[in-house]
């Protein structure tokens, strides 16, 4: 079973999923463009500095930005949601809760707001602090070669890809991995 933010699902043999599950295509909105956590090739530089996520609280912690960001994105309210996610990965980076937010923003930026670029820096950001081979590590590093691509950086997506395969030859998303790099089978 893959567990995730206080939820799990069952997958049978050589089933595959993303995980969390994307989010409903209602859901979608279209906010005004932000600026993410700067990543320079494999290790993301610091966070911009964001204004406080919620009025109530000056200083959130790290539970109570994961569960805003979770709030605002089952409310549409992706801007909200980015921010609050931003906000856990710049001020909590070690935090359990960290690595989820980074591929979560990530999939905000690529899924909704449609930033690519942006997308492929938070899930470098996701596999940096998830680090080692964990299964979000890899799936991160996947969805990063999928948005270098999307960017139209071909030469990332590429390089990306290769990484991919040299770390996971055998991973969940080696075949999409291929294709989206470019490289030959």
């Amino acid at each position: 079973g893959v567990s995730w933010a206080g939820f799990r699902q069952e997958l049978t043999a050589g089933q595959q999923s993303w995980f969390p599950p994307p989010a409903e295509p209602a859901q979608q909105l279209l906010p005004d463009p932000v600026d993410v956590a700067s990543a320079v090739d494999e290790v993301p530089g610091p966070a911009a500095s964001f204004p406080d996520a919620t009025a109530s609280a000056a200083r959130p912690t790290a539970e109570a930005l994961f569960a805003l960001a979770d709030r605002a994105r089952a409310e549409g309210r992706v801007a909200d949601a980015t921010r609050a996610l931003r906000q856990l990965t710049e001020r909590f980076p070690r935090d359990a809760r960290a690595p989820l937010a980074g591929f979560t923003l990530g999939r905000l930026l690529l899924e909704n707001v449609r930033q690519p670029a942006e997308a492929a820096r938070a899930f470098a950001l996701a596999r940096s602090l998830a680090g080692g081979s964990s299964a979000l590590a890899e799936d991160a590093l996947a969805r990063e070669v999928e948005a270098w691509r999307a960017a139209g950086d071909a030469s990332k997506a590429t390089a990306r890809a290769q990484r991919y395969q040299a770390l996971y030859p055998h991973g969940a998303h080696i075949k999409q991995v291929m294709r989206a790099g470019k490289l030959p089978s």
